[in-house]
């Protein structure tokens, strides 16, 4: 079996999250929502990329209606449905 590494990044998570869906898009990867324990308890709605090449996390645009915490989530692209007539 291989043997897997891991090693901190020059750049931490911008908040503490957990239970947090993670996808994976090209040189990047997203973490949507996820549970915010610093402060109480809350679920967060915002959308975090991590860019692999630049090593650093931009807070997208994007936010879902309400925070949610341990749920799935899957990229999607209009080539996934079939044409509607």
């Amino acid at each position: 079996m291989p043997s897997i590494s891991f090693t901190k990044g020059p750049h931490p998570y911008p908040t503490n999250v957990g239970a947090a869906p993670v996808l994976q898009r090209g040189d990047t990867f997203l973490v949507i929502g996820g549970l915010n324990n610093s402060v109480g308890t809350s679920n967060l709605d915002t959308v975090y990329e991590f860019n692999t090449v630049v090593e650093d996390w931009t807070l997208m645009p994007q936010k879902m209606n309400q925070g949610k915490h341990a749920v799935s989530a899957m990229l999607v692209g209009p080539e996934d449905f079939p044409k509607c007539s």
